[in-house]
């Protein structure tokens, strides 16, 4: 695991595989002790970052991909340790938003987006890579 700290941001980047798939020697010699209970991506992240904040790292905002956005356990925890963040969330993934008719709005995100007042958007759009198609950023 590695994670980096730019502009009072965190990034982690969590690249071990499961150290089941190792011999017992090896993950010994990588400090991965036997009860180490194995975690999901989001789940490690938040120990990660919590972590880094309880060794007095200062960091003020998080952002992470929809494996993450999805993970309602990480965004709680980020919230209580008082973390801002900017997670994408898969289009099925159901939210509340405020409207202005009605107190709130319950659907699915990209239901809700195509709602909202395209006044208020701008499109931005990446190139991933020269070989795949552009994404859209809103």
């Amino acid at each position: 695991m590695h994670s980096k700290t730019t502009s009072k941001g965190v990034s982690v980047i969590l690249s071990h595989p499961a150290p089941e798939s190792h011999p017992v020697s090896l993950c010994k010699r990588a400090g991965i002790f036997e009860e180490r209970v194995m975690g999901t991506k989001p789940v490690l992240a938040a120990e990660m970052i919590e972590r880094a904040l309880d060794a007095g790292i200062e960091t003020d905002w998080t952002t992470g991909d929809a494996v993450y956005g999805q993970h309602t356990g990480l965004r709680r925890r980020l919230e209580a340790r008082g973390m801002h963040y900017v997670m994408a969330v898969p289009m099925n993934q159901r939210a509340i938003t405020p409207t202005p008719d009605s107190l709130c709005a319950e659907g699915r995100v990209d239901q809700l987006f195509a709602d909202l007042d395209k006044m208020f958007w701008r499109t931005r759009t990446r190139l991933v890579c020269p070989r795949s198609p552009a994404a859209g950023w809103a």
